[in-house]
């Protein structure tokens, strides 16, 4: 028998009519963030035969023996982006082609098995197009759901081997908009919304606390990533470590970790730990350096700690064409650390800082805290965002909307 690659040209498709209403915006449903859609796709696949036919069939439930790969060793690696419903009735996904290499060289970090992303490209659009006339409906525009590509390992062995069964799989949820403060007065003048208030679009709105994320540094005992790890890989065992530092700040009433790499004793960094990532999600920064230049900052992705993000990758090449470096705003990927974060900010050279992600999208952050000392973005109820990050912002929702052409944006054919 030949060894069958994955193929999106021998989808199987079997369509399930069912009742079940979409949430309502910032619903409890919305919230629990696993108020699935009507479909699931799946795709199997062993060392022997390679890639089954993919197939299109009602959402159910997965069954997998106690002893499949997945469940001892995390041999799991995942996706996430979102299908929009554009102010000109059509549904889009934003850079699939991004999500479906990354999603490639997660699983070869694993071993999983390989594939063409052209393939897996394919089928997240056919699988958008199938959920979008419900799930993100005409009638809301401004609307999206929530995607997530999975594949994990299905072996049923606890030996520690590369695995020879696989399964991929698509679902797709409704997905709050988390960026967004769900206490929503009205909107801003100008903003686009629907006449009973409840779809939020781009534009910014007036809540009623003052907008933007409250992080909280992680400290020298904890790392989300490492050099010669798996930190640019977008694979489970980098999230569910996380979790307790996370909940830890929550308690203490912060948004999100800023995830700080170096500090222990011997560091390089002991003294200036480097700035990674905010939660799940890229970390920028804009500042004037001491000479007076304008520059929007993030870390690197050389050293492997940093998850090459599709939102991040967009923000800087928007803003190397839409700010040119030698006219006002110099794009820089380059290590700094907290205490030079901290210096910016007391020197009064810190404008704005924001987290990136297709979860957040582009939020901005109102403060720092780390250790004893607290940084405050000059954000307030009269400047919801700063300059640049609000520009940045507007132009990349343009694009998922429909506002703005760009070749970033796939349009669907949506199913009738």
């Amino acid at each position: 028998m030949a060894y069958a690659p994955l193929d999106a040209g021998k989808l199987e498709l079997d369509f399930k009519a069912t009742d079940r209403p979409v949430p309502e915006h910032n619903s409890p449903e919305q919230w629990s963030q696993s108020y699935a859609t009507d479909h699931i796709l799946t795709a199997t696949w062993d060392v022997s035969r390679g890639w089954a036919a993919p197939k299109i069939g009602p959402y159910s439930n997965i069954s997998l023996p106690p002893t499949a790969s997945v469940f001892h060793y995390a041999t799991a690696c995942f996706e996430g982006l979102k299908v929009y419903r554009g102010y000109d009735g059509r549904a889009r996904l934003f850079r699939p082609n991004l999500n479906a290499a990354r999603l490639l060289r997660s699983a070869t970090r694993l071993c999983l098995p390989s594939f063409d992303p052209a393939e897996l490209e394919k089928l997240l659009v056919r699988f958008a197009a199938v959920e979008a006339p419900k799930w993100a409906p005409e009638s809301r525009p401004g609307t999206f759901f929530y995607l997530r590509p999975v594949m994990i390992a299905t072996q049923p062995t606890i030996g520690l081997q590369p695995p020879g069964e696989a399964l991929l799989y698509i679902v797709a949820v409704s997905y709050p908009n988390i960026g967004e403060n769900p206490r929503v007065e009205r909107p801003l003048s100008g903003g686009d919304m629907s006449s009973d208030g409840k779809f939020m679009s781009f534009k910014a709105t007036e809540t009623s606390n003052t907008p933007g994320l409250k992080l909280w540094a992680s400290s020298g005992k904890h790392t989300r990533a490492w050099p010669g790890g798996a930190g640019d890989a977008k694979v489970g065992s980098n999230y569910g470590p996380t979790l307790l530092i996370q909940d830890q700040a929550g308690k203490q009433g912060f948004d999100q970790v800023l995830w700080l790499y170096g500090g222990l004793p011997g560091s390089e960094t002991n003294n200036n730990p480097l700035v990674t990532e905010a939660g799940g999600s890229n970390f920028f920064l804009v500042w004037k350096t001491p000479c007076g230049k304008t520059q929007l900052v993030t870390a690197p992705l050389d050293q492997g700690i940093i998850l090459p993000g599709v939102t991040r990758q967009s923000i800087i090449e928007l803003a190397r064409s839409k700010f040119p470096g030698d006219q006002e705003l110099d794009v820089v990927e380059e290590d700094y650390g907290i205490e030079d974060v901290i210096a910016a900010y007391e020197e009064g050279r810190l404008l704005e800082a924001f987290a990136a992600g297709t979860a957040y999208f582009v939020t901005p952050v109102k403060q720092i805290t780390y250790k004893d000392k607290e940084v405050h973005l000059p954000l307030s109820a009269g400047a919801v965002v700063g300059k640049y990050t609000a520009a940045l912002r507007e132009h990349l929702a343009g694009i998922k909307y429909g506002v703005i052409e760009s070749e970033w944006a796939t349009v669907l054919e949506e199913q009738s």
